[in-house]
């Protein structure tokens, strides 16, 4: 007989099992087995992996996704969705031809505005005080530019901001305000500025003492009145513009 163990389960009439072996062993057939002994029970299954369980991968497959793959699928292309509208492009995205086309098809009001803006602020480095003194024989004379003193620094100020707030539209820079109103009177407040710059010069008042006056004069360089100038015709042009819509 083959190698092996070969079971067989019957029931007699007086209640007993007999129970047949064959075995490599040697055990005799026609042992038997009490009633009361359960038989042996096939090993159990493991969780999940038996019939009733789900199935698995066969084994030594991965269990997880496929190297190279995301465990997650990718988030979906907004820009083929219905009603997409792409953000619009910020000045920062802008190259320098768009920046040169944007400027070009400005208003030319505007880019005179914007260049008198520019203008301020290279006058304003220019002798734009003046004090000469002639005493016993002795002469001598001193220049100051507009930052020297508060009025002329800070029509320059009003004037750069003017130039900036007309300059961010061109940039694709919204602005909740209204712009051309706004840069009307930041212009209007620099030409009077550059007005009291004219009466008050820094280091300038003699306070009344006629030998102070008779010895110094206080004046203004070619800075202050080209500076004049250019904030007057700014303001003008301004003025024109303030109900412009283009």
């Amino acid at each position: 007989m083959p190698s092996g163990v070969y079971l067989r389960w019957e029931r007699p009439l007086l209640g007993r099992q007999t129970v047949l072996w064959s075995t490599d062993r040697g055990i005799d057939k026609g042992e038997t087995m009490s009633d009361s002994a359960p038989p042996p029970q096939p090993p159990n299954e493991p969780s999940g992996t038996g019939p009733t369980g789900p199935a698995g991968p066969p084994p030594g497959q991965p269990t997880g996704p496929p190297p190279g793959q995301p465990s997650t699928p990718p988030p979906a292309d907004p820009t083929g969705q219905p009603g997409y509208q792409p953000a619009p492009a910020s000045s920062a995205g802008m190259s320098g031809d768009q920046m040169k086309e944007a400027f070009s098809s400005a208003h030319k009001y505007d880019l005179g505005i914007m260049g008198a803006g520019v203008l301020m602020f290279i006058w304003s480095l220019l002798p734009y005080y003046s004090v000469s003194a002639n005493f016993a024989g002795y002469s001598g004379s001193d220049s100051g530019t507009a930052w020297h003193g508060f009025f002329g620094w800070f029509a320059v100020l009003l004037a750069l901001a003017a130039t900036v707030l007309l300059a961010l539209p061109l940039l694709d820079v919204a602005l909740q305000i209204p712009t051309r109103l706004v840069v009307l009177v930041l212009l209007a407040v620099a030409t009077l500025c550059v007005i009291i710059a004219f009466f008050v010069i820094p280091g300038g008042d003699c306070q009344g003492v006629q030998a102070c006056e008779d010895v110094i004069d206080f004046g203004h360089g070619v800075g202050y009145w080209l500076s004049l100038i250019t904030v007057i015709a700014a303001t003008a042009l301004a003025f024109m513009r303030k109900d412009a819509t283009d």
